[in-house]
């Protein structure tokens, strides 16, 4: 049975009369189930706070079997924020829940990072309002990028997806078969545990991009040391550049075959896989200049740089904003 739990600071004696009925309407309506299936959940006189103020506030979860796509869930949060603005006085215009954690702004795209650009291309797939926070501060883990959610800190960046995807009810594969589910998944690993090895290894063959990013030179030189201790614990790191390079060309062929002419990873339209994949490949695509990475996407495998162009043009129409170009300008968001 669908239960809305609702926990806020407003007193019990605060809460409107009606109040669960009216709340029961706004959600048997938002998912489309009638009210007798419905359960709500009020617990009012909670000792909380959002954005550090004694305002108002509510933290508010929605347990409910079935999926609910990306634009079904904006709209209903949109009510329910409405709703609750109105019955209880809670300002819905406040500060955005998701701060996310990254490295600065890249030189050709928004990040260095290939997982964060991965994690910001899907909140904005969701449609999430968040706030970055390019101070370079790592997570608990040791990693970046990472998030915080209503002060929750969240490291990795598919954790931080799959727990947003809990917290929000988003689904962003809502359209695939279980099938396709499991091929998404399979690429997702694929560009994420072996081409992206791939991409730090030849990446190393010219530095330069790193060194316009704003990086000091024993920044970049305590860097590389890191990464070849990484590949060769991984174990790509100890193979030949040849045989790197063709485990590269495989992995980038084998997307290729199955994208083929199809715009995004199985049609027109995109998936959560999608945000892996554009995080990998726009890093071979605009910000590996000369290495043989860039050479393959552009000679051999065009239709990657064409999905890249696609996944940019639909989720980033402020691209420029978000890079330094070489470093020659500051990214403006």
């Amino acid at each position: 049975m669908p239960c809305f739990l609702l926990f806020t600071n407003v007193a019990a004696s605060a809460i409107p009369k009606g109040f669960l009925s009216e709340t029961t309407k706004i959600i048997s309506k938002a998912i489309r189930k009638p009210e007798s299936y419905i359960t709500v959940r009020i617990h009012p006189g909670q000792m909380m706070t959002h954005g550090g103020t004694t305002e108002p506030c509510a933290n508010s979860e929605l347990q409910a079997i079935g999926h609910i796509s990306a634009e079904e869930n904006i709209q209903m949060s949109k009510e329910i924020s409405e709703f609750l603005k109105s019955k209880l006085g809670i300002d819905n215009t406040s500060v955005p829940k998701i701060i996310l954690y990254q490295l600065g702004r890249g030189p050709r795209c928004p990040s260095l990072s290939p997982f964060a650009v991965k994690l910001e291309t899907y909140m904005r797939m969701a449609q999430l309002e968040y706030t970055n926070d390019h101070g370079g501060k790592y997570s608990s883990k040791g990693k970046i990028p990472w998030i915080k959610y209503n002060g929750e800190p969240v490291a990795d960046s598919q954790f931080c997806v799959e727990y947003l995807n809990r917290k929000l009810n988003i689904d962003l594969s809502s359209h695939l078969t279980k099938e396709q589910r499991a091929v998404a998944h399979s690429f997702r690993k694929t560009a994420e545990e072996s081409l992206h090895w791939c991409i730090i290894l030849t990446l190393m063959e010219n530095m330069n991009i790193v060194k316009v990013s704003g990086f000091n030179a024993l920044s970049v030189r305590l860097a590389v040391y890191k990464y070849r201790k990484q590949t060769r614990v991984h174990g790509i790191g100890r193979h030949t550049n040849l045989e790197m390079l063709q485990i590269m060309e495989g992995d980038l062929r084998a997307l290729s075959d199955y994208i083929g002419k199809k715009t995004f990873l199985f049609g027109d339209h995109p998936c959560e896989a999608d945000a892996a994949l554009f995080g990998q490949l726009a890093q071979i695509c605009w910000q590996s200049p000369g290495t043989k990475g860039e050479q393959l996407m552009h000679e051999k495998f065009t239709n990657l740089v064409e999905y890249c162009e696609s996944m940019r043009a639909k989720f980033w129409p402020d691209w420029d904003d978000c890079i330094t170009a070489d470093g020659t300008k500051e990214a403006t968001k």
